[in-house]
């Protein structure tokens, strides 16, 4: 039965023959714990947790299986089963995270991992705090915000930040040995703490400032900028006005994304979700102190079923997060909601409630988060269908048989017919696949040769 999930007899060999998988099934353990389905090459293929790994194991292997659609997919390849016994479910939650961070099963969500994403760390700790841009949020001391999945957008916003909060972004090496202000002094972006520019108590201002902008909470800010721009032009100190009148209009850039949507509400995460078949789209709407803060999104492409890969997004989403707000808002009512919100409790150090709100200011916010979602998954298959235009027409231009999937560009210099280098690029499905750009030197090659470097 090719399509249908296998009776521990047929998967291990065929009626009359049990096989030692069979065996394996008739012994599993009843208590909560994680269970791993391995390949014929003990590759683990599907991790999952239980609160009675004995039912939840043997489920799969029969007929009917449990109604999932996804199992036929799974099943087809199981050869091996393995479990690992836990006190409670919620631990089985922590290491099921933990198996599928290491492992990378092939039917498992498996999130953009945070540290392809830039993210603003603030060295809070330190006398004179520093500004930098990481690649993973870690349990150093130090205040993070993102992800951004646009470094650009962040960069940009750091620059508009810093006209109005010079923080420094040099390394502590730097700021004991430095003798006189960088450029960043130079051009107004950093208040020069190396060199005694600013005193201790006005760069903590300064720090306040720019995390309470980018929490999206320093309401006062934009007030006092213009008084004192105001004041500065009625005393014809008209360089300090402009000053501030420049770090008004960069501050409005920056808050602009911060509209309020749940004015004396407390914190929380808003997940949206959008599905096609095996696509997925999901958009968490960050709301910090009553206002948006960010949202992140992410493309999951899986044969779960909606309630399964909903909380598997929620539990990979956090697993990584230093922060857990009070209330996590979801499209739908999840199975197994008690374990995943005491195990957010537990991260967050108080209780978080799982909410499914129905009307309201939240609901508002659920809202906008499926429709980032569903925005977002159009916007993925339009350029899907803009590209295969490209590449339909390009195969048409050149008489290709098949359409261009990988197209690779090669760009040759030497220096006066000496050093030969070349550079690759790359285009899978009409798309910049920057993994397989590459760079070469090329030591072969005599005389300023194109097609001997290329070859």
């Amino acid at each position: 039965m090719p399509n249908q999930p296998f009776p521990p007899g047929e998967a291990t060999g065929g009626a009359g023959s049990p096989g030692p998988l069979a065996a394996k099934l008739g012994r599993l353990p009843r208590s909560p714990g994680v269970y791993l389905f391995k390949d014929a090459r003990g590759r683990t293929i599907y991790a999952g947790k239980a609160a009675v790994l004995a039912a939840r194991v043997r489920g799969y292997f029969t007929r009917d299986g449990d109604g999932r659609v996804n199992l036929p997919f799974l099943m087809r390849h199981v050869a091996d089963v393995e479990t690992i016994v836990t006190a409670t479910e919620k631990d089985a939650l922590v290491l099921e995270n933990e198996v599928i961070k290491k492992e990378k099963p092939r039917y498992n969500v498996l999130l953009k991992d945070d540290k392809h994403f830039a993210v603003i760390r603030v060295s809070v700790k330190h006398r004179f705090p520093r500004v930098s841009v990481e690649r993973a949020f870690r349990r150093d001391g130090g205040l993070y915000f993102g992800p951004f999945t646009s470094a650009g957008a962040m960069r940009e916003t750091l620059k508009t930040l810093g006209q109005v909060f010079p923080l420094r972004r040099c390394t502590d090496y730097e700021l004991a040995h430095r003798e006189r202000p960088c450029l960043y002094w130079d051009i107004g972006c950093c208040a020069a703490p190396c060199v005694g520019r600013i005193g201790e108590a006005e760069y903590r201002a300064h720090v306040e400032g720019f995390v309470a902008t980018l929490q999206g909470k320093d309401e006062a800010l934009p007030t006092r900028l213009r008084d004192e721009m105001e004041a500065a032009a009625r005393d014809l100190r008209f360089e300090d006005a402009a000053r501030r009148r420049d770090q008004l209009r960069a501050l409005e850039t920056v808050t602009a994304q911060h509209r309020p949507v749940a004015p004396g509400m407390e914190d929380f995460d808003a997940f949206g979700a959008h599905r096609v078949r095996t696509h997925a789209e999901f958009s968490v709407a960050q709301v910090r102190a009553g206002k948006i803060a960010w949202v992140d999104s992410y493309t999951v492409k899986s044969e779960l079923p909606d309630d399964d890969l909903l909380a598997s997004v929620v539990a990979r989403y956090y697993d990584r997060r230093d922060f857990v707000p009070r209330a996590v808002l979801l499209p739908r009512d999840l199975p197994g909601a008690e374990v995943i919100a005491a195990w957010l409790a537990e991260r967050r150090g108080g209780p978080v409630d799982l909410a499914v709100p129905q009307r309201g200011e939240k609901r508002r916010v659920l809202e906008m988060a499926e429709e980032n979602a569903r925005e977002n998954y159009r916007v993925k298959i339009d350029a899907e269908q803009r590209n295969r235009a490209l590449l339909e027409a390009l195969r048409d231009a050149l008489s290709l048989v098949n359409l261009p999937a990988r197209i690779e560009c090669v760009d040759n210099s030497n220096i006066q017919g000496t050093s030969p280098v070349a550079a690759v690029v790359a285009f899978t499905n009409g798309v910049p696949d920057k993994a397989r750009y590459r760079k070469y030197r090329v030591k072969s090659v005599a005389g300023a040769d194109d097609f001997a470097t290329m070859e």
